[in-house]
């Protein structure tokens, strides 16, 4: 946020699209639900979901195209061959406790092929053993950590098989 106020750049949060006005086919501005217009000679679409793309009516896609499409070997589902024996059950070995969070039952698809599913979120985390750099890391108020133990069995699978988990990407 500082180098942003440095730049003289003011940043507005939460506010939802309600309208976009074109002229020969250039975004001229965009009106938020809550009334706010913002005019400008250039708009980047930097939401998730590619809203101003789409209020603007320009014509995208989503989803993994398939490899055929581009021509691309890496395109498209990838199922890389690897797994590790994880018990999928909040209770390991019982199935009538049902299954932890984040594990999908729908089919993962054929390998190559195109869908219309949606990546999640993704984050990246930066750690460091400069004590000048470290900023404590604390749980949101929401955290539950039963929502990873799916992560913490992989993990725990992974060493099993591999002896330890890279320290590297």
């Amino acid at each position: 946020m500082s180098m942003l106020a440095g730049a003289g750049v003011t940043l507005y949060t939460n506010l939802q699209l309600a309208s976009v006005t074109l002229s020969n086919l250039n975004i001229t501005q965009m009106a938020m639900a809550d009334g706010s217009v913002f005019r400008a000679k250039e708009f980047i679409d930097a939401t998730y979901e590619g809203d101003l793309m789409a209020q603007s009516g320009v014509t995208f896609t989503w989803g993994r195209e398939s490899s055929a499409t581009y021509g691309e070997s890496l395109a498209g589902v990838v199922l890389n061959g690897v797994t590790y024996q994880c018990d999928p059950y909040v209770i390991p070995g019982n199935s009538a406790s049902g299954l932890l969070p984040l594990i999908q039952t729908n089919a993962l698809g054929t390998t190559g092929a195109g869908d219309k599913r949606m990546q999640t979120y993704n984050f990246r985390l930066c750690l460091t053993q400069n004590t000048t750099n470290q900023i404590a890391i604390t749980a949101p108020a929401n955290y539950d950590e039963a929502t990873y133990e799916l992560v913490r069995r992989y993990i725990n699978a992974y060493v099993a098989v591999n002896g330890s988990v890279p320290l590297t990407a």
